[in-house]
C-alpha cells in the first residue's frame, strides 16, 4: 500500500520529476493549470491575496484544483527552498483518479482538509465580528 500521493504518482508510468531553486514561482493565480504537483523534497508556499495560505512539504499536493474543475489557478505557488516535485499532468491525474481508489481517497482527504481549514478560518472571522454584524444561519 502506498503511503502518499508521491508514492502513487511515481508508481507506474515514467514519472516526471521537476527540480526548482528556491524562490522559483511555479504558477500565478489566474494561470491556466495543466499540471498538479506532489512535493518529494523541499517546501512550497501557496499564496493568495498577498499572503501565505499554506506551506507544503514532502507529500503535499498542489495545483490539483485546476485539473479537477478546469478553472484558472486560484492561488500562486512559490518554492521556499530548493524543491523536487513529481509532475502530474492532466491525463495522468485523470488516469490515477479513475484507476486508483487509493489515489482518489488521498485527493479527497487533501480537499476535505482544505475545506475544513477554510471553514475554521471563516468561523474564526465571524466570531470576531461585532454582534450586530453577524447574521443568524
Amino acid at each position: 500500500m502506498a503511503d502518499s500521493l508521491v508514492d502513487i504518482a511515481v508508481f507506474g508510468e515514467n514519472p516526471v520529476i521537476r527540480r526548482v531553486d528556491r524562490r522559483t514561482v511555479l504558477f500565478v493565480r489566474g494561470d491556466r493549470g495543466d499540471e498538479a504537483y506532489a512535493v518529494r523534497s523541499g517546501a512550497v508556499e501557496v499564496r493568495g491575496a498577498g499572503m501565505a495560505i499554506t506551506t507544503l512539504g514532502p507529500g503535499g499536493l498542489f495545483g490539483d484544483m485546476a485539473l479537477i474543475d478546469n478553472q484558472p489557478r486560484s492561488a500562486s505557488a512559490v518554492a521556499l527552498v530548493n524543491t523536487e516535485m513529481v509532475v502530474i499532468d492532466r491525463a495522468c491525474f485523470h488516469r490515477l483518479v479513475s484507476e486508483s481508489a487509493e489515489f482518489s481517497l488521498l485527493v479527497m482527504r487533501v480537499l476535505a482538509g482544505r475545506l475544513r481549514e477554510t471553514d475554521r478560518a471563516l468561523m474564526d472571522h465571524i466570531e470576531n465580528l461585532p454582534l450586530g454584524a453577524r447574521r443568524a444561519s
